[in-house]
C-alpha cells in the first residue's frame, strides 16, 4: 500500500500545481484586461468630457453676448446664436430666458413650443432653477426624451448683470444638446471587444444618477469606472467584462492537455524508480566517485600550479641575483678603469665595455620585468616624489642616449603643474625611459621632446598627460597595432641594427594598465611619432605646493629611486665635498669577493675607513668585538652561513645594536625592499647602483643616527 501512496501524492500535487497555473493565467489575463479597460475608459471619458464641455462653452458665449449688449434685438440674437452653433454638431437649440422666461431661441420650428415657458412657474423645474439662481451655479438636466423625438441634455447658465442697485439676476443662457450625437462624436459604443460600456449620472449626479447609456448591469459586475467632469456635476462611465467572454480558453485547454501527458509520464517514471532502487543507488555511487576523483584531480592541478608559480618566482629572484651581481662588478670596474686611465685606447675599451654592459642590463631588466609581470603581476606604490626633479633625471638620460647625434632634447611643462605628486615614481620613470629610449634610438636628426600637459587639477589629485614627440622615421599605419605586442618590432632587422628584444612597449602597456592610465600613440611614416600616457596622480596631504621639508623628504626618497636597476654606476668624476665620507667607518658585508673589492675601491676614494666581512656571521662578530669603529653597515641580502636579513634581525632583536644598515641586493622588486626594511634595515639599494645615491644615503643615515 505504501508504494502506491507516494505516486498518488505526486499526481495530486502535480494536479494542484497545474490548477494553480490555470488560476494564475486567468488572474494575469484579468490584470492585463483591467489595465486595458482603464486605459480605454480614461480615453473615452476624456474625449466625452472634452466634447460636452466644448459644446457647453456656447452658453458662456451667450452670456458674454448679453453682457456686451443687454438691449439686443431678436434679430441680433438670431445672427449671433446661429453663427455660434453652425460649426458645432449636436446643438439642437440655443436659448436666452430673461427673468427665467424663454424669450429667444434658435431652431424654432422644432422647439418653438418652449417660447414663453416660465421656468420658475414650472413645478418640475422650479426647485432646481431656484437653486441655480441662488447659488449661481450651472445646472444640467437630462438626458430627457423630447416630444419632437430624440434625447437631449439641457444646460442652463445663470447670467448676472450690474444695475443701479448692484448686481441682479438677468436670466439663463440655455443649450439643448443631442446626447446621441455627443456620444457618437466621443466614439462611445455599448460593446468593445470583450467589454460592455455604460454611462450613468442623469442630471449630472454622477454615480447617484440613473444609467442613460448602455446596460445598468455593467455597474453591478465590479466595473472599471472613470468620471466625466461637467460644469455643476459629472457623469460616470463604467466598463466590465462581457458575460459570455471566456478567458484564455485555448491556452487553458493546452495547459490541461500538457497535464494529461505529463502526469502519466511522471507517474510511470516515479514507479520505475521505486521499483529499481539498486540501479539508482549504483548510478549515484558511480557519479559520487567520479565527482570525488574530479575534485581530487582539480586539487592536484591547483597544487601543481601553485608549486610551479612559486618555482617560477624563485627562479626569477635567483636569475635577477645571478645576472645583476656580475653586471655590478663589470660596470663598476669598467667605470673605475675609465676614470683612472690616461691612455686613449684603454679609455675607449672601458667606454665600449660600459656601453655593452648597459645594453645587456637593459635586456636583463626587460626580460625579468616581463617574466615577473607574467608570474606575479605588478605592484603599484603611491609615495610622494618630486615630479620636476624626476623629469630632469629623465631628460639627463635622454641626453646621454642621444650622445653626439644632431638631435635636440627638449622639455616643456604646462603652468601650474605641481612640484610634488604621489604615485609610483619608479614605474612612471620606467614608462618615460622606454618612450625616450625608442625616440632616441630611431631619431637620426631633429628633436625629441618630452612634454607634460595639465589636464585637470583638483583638490586632492591631478590629471597629467606625458608625451614624447620625435622627428624620427615614424611607424607605418599597419604596424601601430603590433608594436605593443610581446617580442614585436616594426622591422625584424631592428634587432640587429638597434638592439632590443621587443619587450619595452609590451611592458609599458602592462605598467600603464596597472596604474589605471590611458596609453596614447600616433605616428606618421617618415615624419615622426608620439607616445604618451595620461595618468591621475594623488596630491600630498600638504597640497600641490609642498612645504620645503616635505619636498626634501621626497627628494631624498627620489635619490634612492635613482638607484633603480638599469641606471649608470658612478661617473668617476672626483666627488665634491658634499659627497665625502672622510672619517666614516663602513662595514662591507658581501660573499662575493669581486663585489667587496668594487665597493671598497669606490667608497675608499671618498675617504671612508673600510672593513669587510664575507657573511652575516662575520659581520655580527665585527660589530660585537668593537675593534674597529663602525658607523654604518652595507649588508648584502643573499649570503651563505647567515644571510643579511637574519643578521640584521639578530643585531636588532638579540644584541640591541642600532648601527644603521643599508641593504644591497641584486633583487630589485618592491617586495624585496619591503622585506628588508621590515627586518630592521634603514635603507635599501638594488644592484647595479650609482655611487652618488649610495653616498648620499650613507650621509643621511649617519646624520640621523647622530641626532
Amino acid at each position: 500500500m505504501r508504494k502506491y501512496l507516494l505516486p498518488v501524492v505526486l499526481l495530486v500535487g502535480l494536479g494542484l500545481v497545474f490548477l494553480y497555473m490555470d488560476r494564475l493565467l486567468v488572474a494575469q489575463q484579468q490584470a492585463s484586461e483591467t489595465i486595458i479597460a482603464k486605459t480605454r475608459i480614461n480615453e473615452v471619458s476624456n474625449r466625452l468630457s472634452a466634447v460636452v464641455n466644448q459644446h457647453l462653452q456656447l452658453t458662456y458665449g451667450l452670456a458674454a453676448f448679453v453682457h456686451a449688449q443687454p438691449n439686443f434685438t431678436e434679430q441680433e440674437f438670431e445672427v449671433f446664436a446661429t453663427s455660434s452653433q453652425q460649426n458645432t454638431d449636436g446643438v439642437m437649440s440655443l436659448q436666452l430666458a430673461p427673468g427665467a422666461v424663454v424669450r429667444y431661441m434658435t431652431n424654432k420650428e422644432h422647439h418653438g413650443k418652449a417660447l414663453g415657458h416660465d421656468l420658475l412657474a414650472d413645478p418640475a423645474r422650479r426647485k432646481i432653477v431656484k437653486r441655480a439662481i441662488d447659488e449661481r451655479r450651472y445646472v444640467i438636466a437630462g438626458p430627457i426624451s423630447l416630444v419632437q423625438g430624440g434625447r437631449a441634455i439641457i444646460a442652463r447658465n445663470p447670467i448676472y448683470l450690474m444695475g443701479n442697485e448692484g448686481e441682479f439676476f438677468w436670466g439663463f443662457a440655455t443649450i439643448l444638446l443631442d446626447i446621441e450625437r455627443l456620444l457618437l462624436e466621443a466614439g462611445l459604443s455599448k460593446h468593445e471587444y470583450w467589454l460592455d460600456l455604460a454611462v450613468r449620472g442623469k442630471d449630472a449626479l454622477g454615480a447617484k444618477g440613473d444609467v442613460f447609456f448602455g446596460d445598468a448591469k455593467v455597474f453591478e459586475r465590479d466595473p472599471v469606472v472613470a468620471s466625466v467632469i461637467l460644469p455643476g456635476g459629472s457623469w460616470q462611465i463604467g466598463a466590465s467584462r462581457a458575460l459570455d467572454y471566456h478567458y484564455l480558453l485555448p491556452q487553458r485547454i493546452v495547459l490541461w492537455l500538457v497535464f494529461c501527458i505529463v502526469a502519466p509520464l511522471l507517474g510511470w517514471m516515479f514507479w520505475h524508480l521505486m521499483n529499481e532502487p539498486a540501479v539508482l543507488k549504483r548510478e549515484v555511487a558511480v557519479a559520487t566517485t567520479e565527482l570525488q576523483e574530479a575534485y581530487a584531480r582539480s586539487e592536484a592541478a591547483l597544487t601543481e600550479a601553485e608549486v610551479a608559480n612559486k618555482a617560477k618566482s624563485e627562479f626569477l629572484a635567483n636569475m635577477s641575483h645571478e645576472l645583476r651581481t656580475p653586471l655590478n662588478a663589470i660596470m663598476g670596474f669598467a667605470t673605475l678603469i675609465d676614470t683612472r686611465t690616461t691612455e686613449p685606447h684603454v679609455h675607449r675599451y672601458a667606454s665600449q665595455t660600459l656601453a655593452s654592459a648597459r645594453h645587456l642590463l637593459a635586456l636583463v631588466n626587460d626580460i625579468l620585468d616581463f617574466s615577473r609581470i607574467q608570474a606575479v603581476g605588478i605592484e603599484i606604490e603611491s609615495k610622494p616624489f618630486p615630479l620636476h626633479r624626476m623629469l630632469e633625471s629623465v631628460m639627463d638620460s635622454l641626453k646621454a642616449l642621444l650622445g653626439d647625434k644632431p638631435v635636440k632634447a627638449a622639455l616643456t611643462l604646462d603652468d601650474d603643474i605641481p612640484q610634488c605628486v604621489c604615485g609610483d615614481e619608479l614605474r612612471l620613470t620606467q614608462i618615460l625611459i622606454n618612450f625616450i629610449s625608442n625616440a632616441a634610438k630611431f631619431t637620426a636628426a631633429g628633436v625629441v621632446e618630452l612634454a607634460v600637459q595639465l589636464i585637470h587639477l583638483g583638490e586632492d589629485h591631478v590629471r597629467l598627460r606625458f608625451l614624447v614627440n620625435d622627428t624620427g622615421r615614424g611607424i607605418p599605419a599597419n604596424k601601430l597595432s603590433l608594436i605593443f605586442e610581446q617580442f614585436q618590432q616594426v622591422d625584424g632587422s631592428d634587432t640587429r641594427h638597434y638592439g632590443g628584444a621587443g619587450l619595452g612597449l609590451s611592458i609599458t602597456r602592462s605598467l600603464v594598465e596597472a596604474m589605471e592610465g590611458e596609453l596614447l600613440v600616433s605616428s606618421e611614416e617618415d615624419k615622426g611619432s608620439q607616445f604618451g600616457v595620461s595618468l591621475t596622480l594623488a596630491l600630498p596631504d600638504v597640497g600641490p605646493e609642498m612645504s620645503s621639508s616635505a619636498l626634501a623628504i621626497a627628494e631624498t626618497e627620489a635619490d634612492q629611486v635613482d638607484a633603480r636597476p638599469g641606471t649608470d654606476l658612478a661617473s668617476g668624476v672626483p666627488a665634491p665635498e658634499s659627497l665625502s665620507l672622510q672619517g666614516i667607518g663602513i662595514l662591507i658585508v658581501d660573499d662575493n669577493a669581486v663585489n667587496r673589492k668594487l665597493v671598497s675601491e669606490m667608497l675608499g676614494r671618498r675617504g671612508a675607513t673600510l672593513v669587510c666581512a664575507e657573511n652575516g656571521h662575520e659581520a655580527v662578530d665585527v660589530l660585537l668585538n668593537g675593534l674597529q669603529p663602525i658607523d654604518i653597515v652595507l649588508m648584502d641580502i643573499q649570503m651563505p652561513v647567515l644571510d643579511g636579513l637574519e643578521a640584521t634581525r639578530l643585531l636588532r632583536e638579540y644584541y640591541q645594536i642600532d648601527t644603521p644598515v643599508i641593504g644591497l641586493s641584486a633583487n630589485a622588486s618592491a617586495q624585496d625592499e619591503r622585506i628588508s626594511l621590515e627586518a630592521g634595515m634603514n635603507g635599501y639599494l638594488s644592484k647595479p647602483f650609482r655611487l652618488e645615491p649610495l653616498v648620499a644615503l650613507v650621509q643621511q643615515l649617519i646624520k640621523r643616527d647622530e641626532c
